[in-house]
């Protein structure tokens, strides 16, 4: 399949829209928990950061965009563990390996063992451990950069929705040649002819039998869903931390009255 029609035909055809949702399950079960720990992490990470080398000067604030790199990549690394099983049992349904999650399960199970749920677990950090950090970075890169140039402190929701949309479809994009090798390695099953041994094999065999474009295919695709789903993505969290923030200064707030008029019944 060479272009979005192309995909979409057949799967109107022999499975109806629902065939635009192969595979969700899994990724829901594997998505949900690894993005919440992924954020954690990284807030966990940027929070330390600001305290012991920036609040400290022990680094110049001209090093913030790269630390915020590193924050990203570890935060990646730490979901992976949770995300890459549901990620493997994705891929599969949606390329017609398996009819259902409880026979992936199975098979997956059955024929590789436990190591099975962790096919192309090193093809997923070298995707998306670049892909997070790009993603991360240009975010806060963007944002930045769109204060400076309105002189604002603070972004509305719906600009926060723009930058992150734009680093989701630029970064979505760049990464393209890290997905489709990824998708090959998670998709070939156990006992086939040709297994790819590693990321880099797979990509210079797909470079070589069908040319330097086939890294590229499905990029039209990948930036047209991550391109909302990273707006909505970054949105959903910038509103969730200032709700947070907010309670937690109605709650501290709340804590000081309490205790002055504590203080104040004691004399």
């Amino acid at each position: 399949m060479r272009c979005i029609s192309e995909a979409k035909w057949p799967m109107n055809t022999f499975t109806g829209p629902l065939g635009f949702y192969k595979g969700v399950g899994p990724n829901v079960f594997g998505q949900a928990p690894a993005g919440a720990v992924k954020f954690a992490a990284f807030e966990g990470l940027s929070i330390w950061a600001d305290r012991k080398l920036f609040e400290t000067k022990k680094l110049g604030t001209n090093l913030k965009p790269l630390v915020d790199l590193g924050c990203a990549a570890i935060a990646f690394c730490v979901c992976s563990v949770v995300l890459v099983p549901g990620e493997v049992i994705k891929q599969r349904l949606q390329a017609g390996i398996y009819s259902g999650s409880r026979e992936a399960l199975r098979s997956i199970w059955t024929a590789e063992g436990a190591r099975g749920f962790y096919t192309g677990f090193s093809a997923t950090l070298a995707r998306d451990v670049p892909y997070t950090m790009l993603e991360f970075g240009l975010y806060h890169q963007f944002k930045r950069a769109l204060r400076w140039i309105i002189n604002k402190d603070k972004l509305s929701s719906q600009e926060e929705l723009m930058m992150g949309g734009l680093a989701g479809g630029f970064t979505g994009f760049v990464t393209t040649p890290l997905d489709v090798a990824k998708t090959r390695i998670m998709t070939q099953a156990a006992g086939s002819s040709h297994r790819y041994k590693n990321f880099l094999e797979a990509m210079i065999d797909i470079t070589r039998k069908e040319g330097f474009a086939a890294n590229f295919r499905g990029s039209s695709a990948r930036v047209l869903w991550l391109v909302p789903f990273t707006a909505i993505y970054f949105g959903v969290h910038e509103k969730s931390k200032r709700m947070l923030l907010k309670r937690k200064g109605h709650v501290i707030s709340h804590q000081i009255v309490r205790s002055k008029r504590v203080q104040q019944a004691n004399c």
